[in-house]
């Protein structure tokens, strides 16, 4: 005998709901996608402009400070990078953040504060510059 579904309870909302979800988040997924194509901005792109903007923020000594993220327009470090990539996707931020923590452990920090906090003023402008090269050699080998 076939099924014929007597007895068991029809929720035809729950499905049209779900079958909507789906179709709105890949919508959204798709129109982001194509933003990004359209601004030029990939990942490795816009990582590598934040990190350079973060290192520029912070060039000047009078610029940079130790012990808290952000003082009267002055930045640590890691401020620095969430200065200046409040403008570009979080992704990219915290792709930037993790190119520097990534530069900060090999040279045996535990975090991007630390680095910025026991380091000096050069030696920070320094791991920038490594996380920089770091994220210009992974866009140039992608390619």
């Amino acid at each position: 005998m076939p099924f014929d579904a007597i007895g068991f309870p029809s929720d035809q909302t729950t499905p049209a709901l779900a079958a909507a979800s789906w179709s709105l988040r890949g919508m959204w997924s798709s129109l982001r996608d194509r933003v990004r194509r359209v601004s030029g901005r990939t990942q490795p792109g816009a990582t590598l402009i934040v990190l350079r903007e973060a290192r520029a923020l912070i060039s000047d000594e009078a610029q940079w400070v130790q012990g808290v993220y952000e003082r009267d327009d002055r930045h640590c470090a890691i401020g620095a990078v969430q200065a200046v990539g409040r403008g570009h996707w979080r992704g990219v931020r915290r792709e930037a953040a993790g190119e520097l923590l990534h530069v900060a452990r090999l040279h045996g920090h535990h975090s991007v504060e630390s680095m910025n906090d026991s380091l000096t003023h050069p030696e920070v402008l320094a791991m920038f510059d490594i996380a920089i090269a770091r994220v210009q050699m992974s866009a140039a080998r992608s390619r």
